[in-house]
């Protein structure tokens, strides 16, 4: 039986999730759901258990920050692990 763990991937570029999930997808216990908001990845946060965020910093309705902070702030998601994974155009 595989135990399913849950990434959640909030980025709003729509590439850097098919890459993510590219990478991921060889991997038949991990479920990735992927959120373009800060607000939609808050939303996920309170109806799914979250195993692991990837977060980027740059979202187009709020900083990663406040993000974090809101979804530290989410019953059952202060001790998930976080990994930042943001980036800058040049």
């Amino acid at each position: 039986m595989n135990v399913t763990k849950t990434v959640l991937y909030v980025e709003d570029s729509h590439y850097n999730v098919l890459l993510v999930k590219a990478i991921l997808g060889a991997r038949s216990d991990i479920l990735m759901v992927a959120a373009p908001t800060g607000n939609d990845g808050l939303i996920v946060a309170q109806h799914q258990r979250v195993d692991l965020l990837l977060l980027d910093l740059n979202l187009p309705d709020m900083r990663g920050e406040a993000f974090l902070q809101r979804f530290r702030a989410t019953p059952g998601c202060e001790s998930v692990p976080v990994i930042i994974i943001s980036g800058e155009s040049v």
